[in-house]
């Protein structure tokens, strides 16, 4: 099982998902070696900050890397709806894989109704420059129908 896993497609030599877990029964085999010989009492933490530390210098000697997986946070998100005699925007920009990019924003009133939405193809571009487009769209589209 261990030669299944240290040779599989996500275990690539080098990399932390296999060397991390060496690292910590090095150092766990260290620990139990010195308190049956030594009479060193066995810690968790020092196996842990050992672990820690050699791992970081190996980082930053660039001796192994880390693997650039997308990471992927779910936030929650809540809209309260505008008072009296006001709107609210909401724009969002997005980037494909491929570099191309698209946004769009929704207009609600006070009662939460949707009171004009829109959506834009940008193609190539930065996300940045996507969402700074989708504003831009939307304040620009709504401005010149005096809206606010």
């Amino acid at each position: 099982m261990f030669m299944m896993w240290i040779t599989s497609k996500q275990a690539r030599l080098g990399t932390l998902i296999v060397v991390v877990p060496l690292f910590i029964l090095w150092f766990l085999w260290n620990d139990i070696n010195n308190s049956k010989h030594n009479g060193v009492r066995m810690n968790s933490t020092r196996i842990i900050e050992r672990t820690h530390y050699l791992v970081e210098s190996l980082l930053k000697a660039a001796i192994i890397h880390a693997d650039k997986k997308r990471v992927t946070y779910h936030v929650a998100v809540t809209w309260r709806k505008p008072k009296d005699e006001w709107s609210k925007l909401n724009t969002d920009g997005a980037l494909k894989g491929c570099g191309l990019t698209a946004g769009g924003g929704v207009i609600r009133n006070k009662l939460g109704d949707i009171t004009w939405d829109f959506y834009d193809f940008y193609g190539t571009c930065s996300i940045i420059e996507a969402e700074l487009k989708s504003v831009a769209t939307c304040v620009g589209r709504r401005m010149s129908k005096k809206f606010w």
